[in-house]
């Protein structure tokens, strides 16, 4: 009867071990590592309004959304120049759209860089870039 109670025993703790380890987080959320983060020269508008004029592709007219967003991760280096921008999570069934993307970003002006203790430092930043929608 002992042998029976300390297996049962053995495989709750088991169990239970492995149900902790499911709950644990997947990642650990990023530490901003600067005071001031980058900035888009101009501000959120004029970056909202640098998308709407340099994008090559719209969203078919036929698309259920007005609008849709890539989740994309870059650096700001010190100079502003952006870098390394990847895709994290495109629109389903466009893949142009995830490459443009990240062509938009790397063909940006230069951004105000981040700060921390008053120097300029890199960062790294995410970012939903806008697909709209084509009327036509």
């Amino acid at each position: 009867m002992t042998k029976g109670f300390s297996s049962l025993f053995l495989l709750m703790v088991t169990l239970s071990c492995c149900a902790q380890e499911d709950n644990a987080l997947p990642y650990l959320p990023k530490i901003p590592l600067w005071d001031t983060p980058p900035q888009f020269t101009g501000g959120s508008d004029s970056l909202i309004m640098y998308f709407q004029r340099n994008t090559l592709f719209k969203l078919p007219p036929d698309y259920p959304e007005k609008v849709a967003y890539v989740l994309t991760e870059f650096l700001v280096s010190k100079n502003g120049t952006i870098s390394e921008a990847r895709v994290i999570n495109g629109i389903p069934g466009k893949p142009h759209l995830a490459a443009e993307a990240v062509r938009l970003l790397e063909n940006s002006p230069k951004w105000i860089p981040a700060k921390m203790n008053n120097k300029r430092v890199h960062a790294t930043m995410q970012f939903s870039v806008p697909f709209y929608r084509n009327n036509k």
